[in-house]
């Protein structure tokens, strides 16, 4: 199986108390882009849109879900306006997905390679 292949990814946005302007749709593609260019193992995205009717600032909220094949990345960023709350989420599931690829492709470590000054090649001192 190729591994670099290119999955369809399943995008959902919902929107709670608000109707989703084409303008945050485009910002939400461009957010998706991003994340495809950093890891093709996202199965699917699910955006949900808030907005509260209180008159408080920083009443819009994005949460994004992202599902991968054995894990599950959820961020949630609240601000002013909704555009920055967009930015603002894709940016931190940026972050997350670029730990979680550094996580999953570390090499792998042995109890000997751990202990205290030794190297991964290096055999631990024995003592006469």
């Amino acid at each position: 199986m190729n591994r670099n292949r290119r999955r369809e990814m399943i995008v959902e946005i919902e929107a709670q108390g608000i109707k989703v302007e084409p303008r945050w749709h485009e910002m939400i593609d461009e957010g998706v882009k991003k994340i495809q260019r950093f890891s093709n193992e996202v199965l699917r995205v699910r955006v949900a849109l808030v907005a509260s009717r209180h008159h408080l600032l920083g009443n819009h909220q994005v949460r994004l879900f992202l599902h991968l094949p054995h894990a599950q990345i959820v961020r949630h960023k609240k601000a002013a306006r909704m555009g920055d709350a967009i930015h603002g989420v894709f940016a931190a599931a940026e972050r997350a997905i670029k730990e979680y690829t550094r996580r999953r492709h570390r090499p792998y470590q042995t109890a000997r390679s751990r202990r205290r000054g030794t190297k991964p090649n290096q055999t631990a001192p024995t003592l006469e």
